[in-house]
């Protein structure tokens, strides 16, 4: 009984559609996410009818839904962590058997710690009872009819 409405309803809304084109493995795309088309990414195959495996820039695979996918001229450039492998690399060549920044730190004494740390969080001190200092470091005087001497 509701076939015909359906139909009419359907027709009216192809009207102004188009079919998504089928994107191709090795395709460069850009990524829909938070309603931007924010990340790089190349399809690496085809999952589904509507649904392809892609690879983001910085390694990481989704499975995207043709909607959520913008083909590109843009060319695809995999970024690598081959920072991580030089320092890795330099670690060990180290003549101190491997030693890092971070183990050099924790080697510091707790003295030399507490006061590199204490010249940090250097806060003004009120000397006077109408100086106030907020946590955001803002001075607050009293008004003079408030100070008791």
């Amino acid at each position: 009984m509701h076939k015909l409405p359906d139909i009419k309803q359907k027709r009216y809304y192809d009207h102004g559609s188009n079919q998504l084109k089928p994107l191709e493995t090795t395709d460069t795309v850009r990524v829909r996410g938070d309603g931007v088309w924010s990340e790089k990414a190349q399809v690496l195959a085809r999952v589904a009818p509507n649904s392809y495996l892609v690879e983001l820039e910085r390694g990481k695979r989704l499975r995207r839904n043709i909607r959520h996918l913008l083909k590109t001229q843009e060319r695809f450039v995999p970024v690598h962590d081959d920072d991580d492998d030089r320092e890795k690399e330099v670690c060990a060549n180290h003549p101190s058997g491997g030693a890092t920044a971070s183990t050099n730190q924790s080697a510091m004494t707790p003295e030399a710690a507490q006061s590199s740390h204490s010249t940090d969080q250097s806060q003004p001190v009120s000397t006077m009872s109408d100086v106030r200092t907020t946590r955001s470091g803002r001075i607050i005087k009293l008004p003079s009819r408030y100070v008791h001497d």
